[in-house]
């Protein structure tokens, strides 16, 4: 429910915000949904990085099937995720390659059948393509062109000669455009970078990328008991201390919220000067004059100046128990 508290394991703690239908969340390229967006303003100042690492990790331990065991002082070092990291990366585009290739462009290619980690790399994989592609006939050659909207291999103009007859490929064909317009294709779908550890994500109400790649990952998430029914409330007036006669604190007390320090400040960046006076005065510790603010909003006649808080009368006092007469003149 909007409004209950949930942590991750790093003291990164929050309240949820809002929650959407799962069509509307952001997703991977692949169209998988995210579960929970975190802000990423509880990273920096806070400092806890192992929750950034746990995303890492538990990435890479999801979609490889792998199990990592993270003892205290002796886990992973930042150099040994990026690792994996990088291992993810090569995995993800050395499948999806081979399945766009097959499935997509539907070409029979021979690529080597060797694990990533085996020392083949995607550029083992792109010189076997390039090999498969050099082995097509004009016509399967001109179908694939046509699918990636490259330049076309049959001038339609030529004379073709008999049907029987094979169809000339042209001697200066360049097949790296193929080759870089499948690149950019199956490296969109895969939307990781290694370098920072990011994919692309796309926002679920328009379909459309986001302007910079997103942190994407697996952690553990806990929901704390601190639930929002819990702790809903609301006061108009009530009680009030008898020291120093602002509003009591908590629900329990039927207590009023508590305006602190930051608080003030933000009002005083936004200028609101008069709503900041009624918060200090009125409705705190100014007792003369939320009486007659009452009274005037009865009658519907209008409010008088705020009088002085009784915390100030308070510091007046003891001012005086450390010897210094304190006056305020008009």
């Amino acid at each position: 429910m909007e409004g209950d508290k949930m942590a991750g394991r790093h003291g990164n703690k929050g309240v949820v915000s809002k929650i959407m239908n799962e069509e509307d969340m952001p997703f991977l390229p692949d169209g998988t949904p995210v579960d929970i967006v975190l802000n990423p303003l509880g990273v920096p100042s806070r400092m806890n990085i192992g929750q950034i690492m746990e995303t890492h990790l538990g990435y890479v331990a999801k979609e490889m099937g792998l199990e990592f065991v993270e003892p205290i002082f002796e886990g992973s070092t930042e150099a040994e995720i990026l690792g994996e990291m990088h291992r993810y990366g090569q995995t993800r585009r050395h499948d999806l390659l081979q399945t766009y290739v097959k499935s997509d462009l539907r070409i029979a290619v021979d690529f080597p059948d060797v694990p990533v980690e085996g020392d083949q790399t995607v550029e083992d994989l792109m010189g076997a393509l390039e090999a498969g592609l050099r082995d097509l006939p004009a016509e399967e050659l001109e179908r694939v062109s046509r699918i990636l909207a490259a330049p076309v291999v049959i001038d339609p103009d030529a004379d073709l000669g008999d049907e029987d007859d094979e169809i000339p490929i042209p001697a200066d064909f360049d097949y790296n455009i193929l080759l870089e317009a499948i690149k950019e294709r199956v490296w969109r779908r895969v939307g990781f970078h290694e370098e920072t550890c990011k994919s692309d994500v796309r926002d679920g109400r328009s379909g459309d990328y986001f302007d910079m790649p997103v942190t994407v990952g697996r952690i553990y998430m806990l929901k704390l008991l601190h639930l929002v029914d819990d702790k809903i409330h609301a006061r108009s007036t009530g009680p009030y201390s008898l020291v120093t006669q602002q509003p009591l604190g908590g629900k329990a007390q039927f207590g009023g919220q508590r305006f602190g320090e930051m608080e003030v400040w933000a009002l005083e960046a936004y200028g609101a000067a008069y709503t900041l006076q009624e918060i200090l005065t009125i409705k705190s510790d100014d007792v003369i004059g939320r009486v007659k603010t009452y009274e005037s909003i009865v009658k519907g006649d209008a409010m008088l100046e705020p009088g002085v808080p009784e915390s100030f009368k308070i510091l007046v006092n003891e001012l005086q128990s450390l010897g210094l007469k304190v006056t305020v003149e008009d």
